[in-house]
């Protein structure tokens, strides 16, 4: 508050002043951008525990989710005939 009236008080006697500073106990808001930042930071968080305590990112949990070829399938020009 003192700030404030210092720098109302110079603005009446025509002196330049700078910006006001941000209110330390305003609320900030959060948004989806915050909210995605957090989750990626979480996730990485648990996987880089995963490798630490199990070795495997995925805590060694196997499903066809995570498998590449779920993604990226191989097309049957290459393949074997006993992947057919």
């Amino acid at each position: 508050m003192e700030k404030r009236k210092a720098r109302d008080e110079k603005i009446a006697r025509g002196e330049e002043v700078g910006p006001l500073e941000p209110d330390p106990t305003a609320v900030e808001e959060i948004g989806v951008l915050g909210l995605f930042k957090f989750l990626v930071i979480v996730l990485l968080c648990i996987c880089l525990a995963g490798k630490f305590l199990t070795g495997s990112y995925t805590w060694d949990y196997q499903s066809r989710w995570l498998q590449l070829k779920t993604y990226w399938p191989v097309s049957p020009i290459y393949m074997t005939s006993s992947e057919w």
